[in-house]
């Protein structure tokens, strides 16, 4: 768990550059914020 108003750093592989989006699926997390975008820039 990531506390609110607290923030962390993932290290993943992508291999699709460009915009994306990514958020809960629950309804009440959706509403509290947890949706975000980040961008994957090519090579």
């Amino acid at each position: 768990m990531v506390p609110v108003g607290s923030s962390m750093d993932l290290l993943v592989e992508m291999s699709n550059p460009g915009e994306w989006m990514l958020h809960c699926h629950i309804a009440e997390h959706l509403s509290a914020g947890m949706m975000f975008s980040f961008t994957v820039q090519g090579q």
